[in-house]
Formats: C-alpha cells, sequence, structure tokens
C-alpha cells in the first residue's frame, strides 16, 4: 500500500521503484508489474502465510522473485471480548475483517461482517461466514465506506 511505498522510499532512497501502491490485491499487482514490462529481479517482503498469486503469475511471465517472508500476521486474542459489548450495546453491529484470521472467532457469526478486500472475503466464505460487504480500497475510507453500504442496506 501507500504507506509501504512511502516507508521503502523513506529506507532505500527516493530513487528506488515502488510498483503496485493502489493495487489492492496479490493479481492486481502481478497484471500491474507483468504491464510495466519489468524483468527483475524482485524482492516481495511478505508474510509467511500469503496467497499464492502474485508469485505463480511472476513465475509463469518468467519475472524472477525473491521471497522475503518478512512477518506473520496473528489474531488478536481479545477479538471476543472487543465484539461482546456491555450494555446497552449487547453485541458489535458490524465487524471490519482485515485478515483471514479474524475469522477463527465465532462471534462474527452474531454481527455483519465487512472486510478490507475480494481476498479477505473469499477467505472468511471458505469458512463459512457470511460476508454482508467489501470494501472498495483497502483502506480506512474503503471500509467505512463498505460499513456505510451496510447500514443503508438494512
Amino acid at each position: 500500500g501507500k504507506q509501504t511505498g512511502e516507508y521503502l522510499r523513506t529506507v532505500l532512497g527516493p530513487g528506488v521503484v515502488v510498483l503496485g501502491e493502489d493495487s489492492g490485491s496479490a493479481s492486481a499487482l502481478a497484471r500491474q508489474i507483468i504491464s510495466s514490462n519489468e524483468t527483475g529481479p524482485l524482492l516481495w517482503a511478505t508474510s509467511a502465510d500469503r496467497r499464492p498469486e502474485l508469485e505463480q503469475s511472476l513465475t509463469a511471465a518468467n519475472i524472477p522473485l525473491t521471497v522475503l517472508e518478512a512477518y506473520t500476521t496473528i489474531p488478536n486474542p481479545s477479538t471476543p471480548q472487543c465484539l461482546s459489548l456491555t450494555p446497552p450495546l449487547s453485541r458489535a453491529d458490524v465487524a471490519v475483517c482485515y485478515s483471514k484470521h479474524a475469522f477463527i472467532h465465532d462471534v462474527l457469526r452474531e454481527c455483519g461482517i465487512v472486510t478490507i478486500g475480494k481476498t479477505t472475503a473469499k477467505s472468511g466464505e471458505e469458512m463459512g461466514f457470511t460476508v454482508d460487504g467489501v470494501a472498495s480500497s483497502p483502506t480506512p475510507e474503503g471500509a467505512v465506506g463498505a460499513v456505510m453500504q451496510y447500514f443503508n442496506k438494512g
């Protein structure tokens, strides 16, 4: 995203080429890299539990890619308590999920679910959750828009 791009330019210098700040998904990022005629080699700092689309697409396009597992996403153990509110509210009306790891909490079945993107939505649906909305972009503004659409439906 944009913050990652800003960080990389700060750390690596203004001459570094950062692609895909607005791509929103691994598949869209792969298309952007391939259409840019970038020949690599590329370094991809990613999560240990990444989806395979970017790596597969770039490999198929013969673009050399080095994968660096830079972090692991873990669920927040306090999520169930955050969603179980005290009176006068008995539960959260809607939860915004930024990662597939949110879907380990069954309490999400008791509220509306909005996701930060299509990949997170697909993960939730594969785990048997009903996703009520998907952010138009993987940003706070996109998430707010999806929450507002959720409330306007009902």
